[in-house]
């Protein structure tokens, strides 16, 4: 038997993956499209965790520029504009960890996993399974991506145990899914040996299919204060 996991907090609405605040914020959208000319797949992913997280509401996004010095997310901006450029060459995971880590520790318990390949699949398997998104590294032939893990595909046997073939992300750098909760598709069963070893790719028809490698992984959970 096969069956899909969705992180508890997502629910698929004509508007795409939403969360619900519990307060007069109510539904959020999650999905947060990159724009074409930048490289900041990973502070986009960061965004995206912190509405799943409950820590910020999308209206807030839009402030970006003029959020408040003193406030988590002023200091997040100054963090990611001045130590990893936002717009410029990418991030990389320890990046993203100081960022949070320096403006929404107080309020998140923020993880990391530097590896690459099975052990970095693991920690995001065991993630999920614990209702948390999690930010993902994808390396390609010749480019480097982060992408929202938010759920996984789960094959059951007769002796009921159980592995994971499939992760599904949300990708800030395609349009927001209608009709399920994700966007692209990791398949992390290893399809051949070597630097590439599993395919990616979007959920909709056409969509090119390439070979790439798990590489780095961060989640957070929010914390009452």
């Amino acid at each position: 038997m096969q069956y899909f996991q969705l992180i508890d907090s997502i629910d698929v609405t004509h508007r795409g993956p939403e969360v619900y605040f519990q307060d007069d914020h109510g539904w959020q959208e999650v999905h947060i499209a990159q724009g074409d000319l930048d490289g900041a797949c990973g502070p986009y992913c960061v965004f995206m965790m912190l509405i799943l997280n409950d820590l910020i509401v999308r209206n807030e996004l839009l402030q970006f520029g003029f959020a408040h010095g003193n406030s988590r997310f002023g200091r997040l901006q100054r963090k990611l504009v001045d130590d990893t450029g936002l717009f410029g060459a990418g991030t990389d995971i320890r990046c993203l960890y100081n960022a949070i880590n320096d403006s929404y520790g107080k309020v998140a318990k923020i993880e990391y996993d530097d590896g690459r390949g099975r052990a970095t699949i693991d920690f995001v398997v065991s993630k999920l399974r614990a209702n948390q998104g999690v930010i993902v590294g994808i390396d390609g032939k010749k480019w480097a991506h982060w992408v929202l893990a938010v759920g996984m595909q789960i094959i059951e046997d007769d002796s009921g145990s159980h592995e994971v073939s499939r992760i599904f992300a949300l990708d800030p750098s395609l349009p927001a899914p209608r009709v399920c909760g994700w966007n692209r598709i990791i398949d992390v069963k290893a399809s051949s040996r070597g630097r590439l070893p599993y395919y990616f790719w979007p959920e909709y028809a056409h969509g090119e299919v390439e070979k790439v490698q798990i590489a780095q992984a961060l989640t957070m959970k929010s914390v009452h204060l």
